[in-house]
């Protein structure tokens, strides 16, 4: 019975103290972070409420947004997600569940992390691109659907045996639909073994995305495709999509990608990250649509795409992906001052085209970037019929995005 006694005390006491410690860190929170919890608070609850909500759904609003203001600058929060990590090393678990089945992470065999895929239904994504096609041809305006490589690579990431990933078998039916529907479709995820391309390095290990180098392999093979489909060259000399004709600078185990936030920095480490610049002169002049403001950067390659603010973050939890452009933004514009052509280019895109579209958009003279997850002035159809572009690129690792 004294043993009982122990055991329940030591338990209560160990309750006690956690409720403590969330405590102590909410306060801590609400002190130290009270502007950004106010800030990210505003956001979510004027996102979430309309002006004809009733007050049950202000309310409701308020709520949410106070959640997502808390849980989003909840001080020590990426140390707790370290910690969270490690134990799960430790444990040898490489399936590990997030409270949104979207981004349950897996641990392939060679250490790179994946998001678990499952089934999906994209058939109304795929007649709205259709019908969007059928309307750009009889204008003239030639469509391209570029389909990325996708990190898990068929026959190449070996992954638990009793998990099964969809990702691939979604992208299939994307792309056979799309071509039974008469679309010009592009896939990346055919040229690996003609090109010879390492798989293990296509990908980051703690990102989805792929690499710098990767997006620019992908630019280059996406200009040929141009060239060979609708007879428009853009690279004449091959002077833009030389590797050889850009710099590289390596920030070594600097980067912990969309997966690895998740889980911690001890889980499968960090990655290098690789910024890649042209080696020649450009002029830039680029325009930042975001949902309540415009911005606009002007100089070379560097200074108007490149975010060295981003780069030179300290915190490993900085998402250097989008180092290029900053983010992802309904809508941006890129005038090439220095382009050798008069091309117009409209690249509809999820975050894979973030550093395709800026090495696109030095083979024309202006390249826009649209965003359908972010840009709620109409839809791409409408846009790509204002802007009269020469080309239209749809550049998706999952058209699930654009819904």
């Amino acid at each position: 019975k004294k043993e009982d006694f122990m055991k329940v005390s030591l338990k209560k006491a160990a309750v006690k103290a956690f409720f403590a410690f969330i405590g102590i860190t909410g306060l801590i929170t609400l002190t130290v972070n009270s502007v950004s919890v106010a800030k990210d608070t505003y956001i979510a609850v004027r996102d979430t409420v309309s002006a004809g909500s009733g007050m049950n759904d202000i309310m409701k609003g308020v709520v949410r947004g106070a959640e997502n203001g808390f849980s989003s600058n909840l001080f020590g929060q990426n140390s707790f997600i370290d910690i969270y990590g490690l134990v799960e090393k430790a444990a040898g678990r490489r399936y590990i569940l997030d409270a949104d089945s979207s981004y349950n992470i897996i641990k392939d065999d060679s250490g790179k992390l994946h998001f678990l895929s499952f089934r999906e239904d994209n058939s109304a994504a795929v007649d709205e691109i259709a019908a969007m096609n059928e309307t750009l041809k009889k204008n003239g305006i030639d469509f391209l659907y570029v389909q990325t490589p996708i990190k898990y690579i068929k026959g190449f990431t070996k992954i638990d045996p009793s998990l099964t990933d969809y990702s691939n078998e979604n992208s299939d039916k994307i792309v056979a639909r799309l071509r039974e529907s008469g679309v010009n479709v592009f896939d990346l995820r055919n040229l690996l073994d003609d090109d010879r391309i390492d798989k293990g390095t296509l990908f980051y290990d703690t990102d989805h995305h792929w690499r710098i180098e990767t997006a620019f392999w992908g630019a280059g093979r996406t200009a040929e495709k141009i060239k060979t489909l609708f007879g428009r060259d853009m690279d004449p000399e091959g002077f833009y999509t030389d590797f050889g004709n850009y710099r590289s600078e390596t920030y070594e185990d600097s980067f912990l990608g969309s997966q690895g936030r998740r889980v911690g920095r001890y889980f499968a480490g960090t990655d290098d990250f690789t910024l890649v610049t042209p080696d020649f002169d450009t002029d830039y002049e680029v325009t930042v649509k975001k949902k309540d403001s415009v911005d606009t950067f002007e100089g070379d390659f560097s200074q108007a795409v490149i975010r060295r603010d981003i780069l030179e973050d300290k915190d490993i939890f900085t998402n250097r992906y989008v180092s290029y452009f900053g983010a992802d933004y309904p809508e941006v514009i890129i005038n090439n001052k220095a382009a050798e052509n008069d091309l117009k280019l409209l690249i509809v895109k999820d975050s894979f085209g973030i550093p395709f579209s800026a090495f696109m958009s030095l083979m024309a003279s202006e390249t826009r970037m649209l965003d359908m997850r972010y840009y709620k002035d109409g839809t791409a159809e409408e846009y790509a019929l204002e802007y009269r572009p020469d080309i239209v690129l749809y550049v998706f690792r999952s058209i699930r995005t654009i819904e």
